[in-house]
């Protein structure tokens, strides 16, 4: 889930900024594809879904239920790449796994866009591409229980075209709709991973006071969320994250950010749900279940955290190496270090 986060940023001089923007090149262009009919009703037809959502920055912890399933967001340690408690103590926040829910092992991640290409995001593809053959990413190996090279891979980026959004206000069943559509196309089951980036301006609501809604406080709770259903025919199980516009105050990165507000808060946002559908797609896996306080939060939202920069609220996140690029990125937890981290405990990789 995403709620807001936090993690101290670094200003970078225009030069630096203009020249590592560039250097993101936007991956090839996606396929476009239709959501149609069978789409809509298949969306009619399916199962509620339960997810977990990331909040905006500077918001009360809480949690949110939604159908079966809530998650809470907390400042968590400073980021560490040594263990941060010594035997026999453990911080508070280490996950765990008791009823042995699914985890992700491998998969293809989809980017899927709805009505715009995707520099309108920024370079979403890039940051998955580079996650992927990152070392960072092997930090939930001691999750998943296998630590090979090339398992979280960009698949193919879609895009969904002329798709009517109706007041600016995506519904539940249109998101649905869409998933049915590009999982037909593409794939379904674990080794698929879908991330639903919706435009600016577009909002999304499970019901009126629960929203991603930037302009109106009262019912801004989220900043993205993922999920999971299971569509009643051929389709099956499908997993999900949803992305909405998140250069926004509340969602986006601290001023300074070494690729600028737009790439770093989606990528940002888009690495924190990454690795919380890795380590618990269905809602049921890996989190916290030994601490009232942090009941709940998963691998990201323990460091996830926000700070405040004249006046508002940020995730402020260092500047570190993913892949081949430069990122203001927050790290992961790590029951190994028993604190958020970068890399795993044995780098091998």
């Amino acid at each position: 889930m995403r709620l807001f986060r936090e993690c101290p940023y670094v200003a970078s001089i225009a030069c630096a900024l203009l020249a590592s923007a560039a250097a993101l090149a936007q991956s090839s262009q996606p396929v476009s594809i239709q959501v149609g009919p069978a789409d809509q009703s298949a969306a009619y037809t399916s199962p509620s879904f339960a997810l977990r959502i990331h909040g905006p920055a500077g918001a009360p912890a809480q949690a949110l239920s939604i159908d079966a399933l809530g998650g809470n967001s907390l400042p968590a340690a400073e980021p560490m790449d040594i263990p941060g408690v010594p035997e026999p103590g453990y911080y508070p926040g280490d996950l765990s796994n008791p009823n042995h829910g699914p985890v992700v092992t491998q998969t293809l991640s989809h980017a899927v866009y709805i009505n715009m290409l995707p520099s309108h995001w920024g370079a979403p593809g890039t940051y998955l591409k580079d996650l992927g053959e990152s070392t960072f990413i092997h930090l939930v190996d001691q999750y998943v229980g296998s630590s090979d090279s090339s398992r979280y891979t960009p698949g193919v980026a879609l895009q969904i075209t002329n798709f009517p959004i109706n007041n600016n206000t995506l519904t539940t069943t249109d998101l649905v709709a869409i998933l049915h559509a590009v999982a037909a196309f593409a794939g379904h089951g674990y080794g698929h991973v879908y991330h639903i980036f919706t435009p600016e301006g577009v909002e999304y609501c499970f019901n009126a006071t629960t929203c991603y809604s930037p302009d109106d406080p009262k019912t801004f709770v989220f900043c993205a969320f993922h999920s999971s259903l299971t569509f009643k025919d051929s389709v099956g199980h499908v997993v999900f994250t949803f992305e909405p516009f998140q250069d926004v105050p509340g969602c986006r990165t601290a001023p300074g950010s070494v690729n600028g507000p737009l790439i770093d808060s989606t990528d940002d946002t888009l690495s924190h749900e990454m690795f919380e559908t890795i380590t618990d797609p269905d809602g049921n896996a890996w989190w916290v279940h030994n601490n009232v306080s942090l009941f709940g939060d998963e691998i990201g939202d323990l460091c996830s955290r926000f700070g405040v920069v004249d006046g508002k609220p940020y995730f402020v996140n260092p500047v570190v190496t993913i892949g081949d690029h430069q990122y203001n990125i927050a790290g992961e937890y790590s029951n190994a270090f028993h604190a958020c981290a970068y890399r795993p405990l044995n780098v091998d990789h």
